[in-house]
């Protein structure tokens, strides 16, 4: 699981480029709301929460967005037909966490 609050933070990890670029507008969104230098466990905003385990999405589910329907799930389709999905998930009126994930990962997440 990986935690991203700056664009800096982007850079340093492989991901397809549609999720990148995805992944690089929901951050320019909390940076530009909420301001660049913000302190993501003090302050207002939230950040961008990669998964990339089945036991990311088990922590995921029992730490961080406990009980709490996603405002909307994005599909994001990747070159070779592998497919991610974006999904927000509103902890407070002014925090968000942004959950990014392969479909199969979301579909554990977003389960009812």
């Amino acid at each position: 699981m990986r935690k991203i609050s700056k664009l800096s933070h982007l850079s340093e990890i492989s991901l397809e480029g549609e999720v990148a670029k995805n992944i690089e507008q929901q951050l320019n969104i909390l940076d530009e709301s909420y301001g660049i230098e913000r302190n993501i466990d003090a302050d207002l905003g939230g950040y961008v929460l990669i998964l990339e385990t089945k036991d990311d999405v088990i922590e995921a589910k029992e730490n961080i967005v406990k009980d709490i329907i996603p405002e909307y799930v994005d599909n994001i389709e990747c070159e070779g037909g592998k497919q991610y999905c974006l999904s927000l998930f509103l902890l407070s009126s002014d925090y968000a966490v942004v959950v990014v994930a392969t479909k199969e990962l979301m579909d554990i997440l977003v389960e009812e």
